[in-house]
């Protein structure tokens, strides 16, 4: 699963942002993909539809890079399954 996450997060950092998807590279940070107000918000959105999360997008401030949001996502997906489970 986490492989899964990392693929359709990198999937969506190359849609939003524009970067070939063989040259996301999970330590760059927003700056460095020349991100602004406003690229963040669509992906945090697109994050949030892909992935069901409900999420503030407050949540992901915290995150500075996309491994940052790989692992928010893995986490917010683990909860899920632990919920789910009972």
């Amino acid at each position: 699963m986490a492989s899964d996450v990392r693929a359709q997060v990198y999937e969506l950092v190359s849609d939003v942002f524009g970067v070939a998807l063989d040259e996301v590279d999970p330590a760059r940070s927003w700056e460095e993909l020349g991100a602004d107000s406003f690229d963040l918000v669509e992906f945090i959105v697109a994050v949030d539809e892909r992935f069901q999360l409900d999420l503030d997008p407050v949540e992901l401030n915290g995150a500075r890079t996309i491994e940052d949001v790989v692992g928010f996502v893995e986490r917010r997906e683990a909860r899920k399954r632990a919920a789910a489970l009972g």
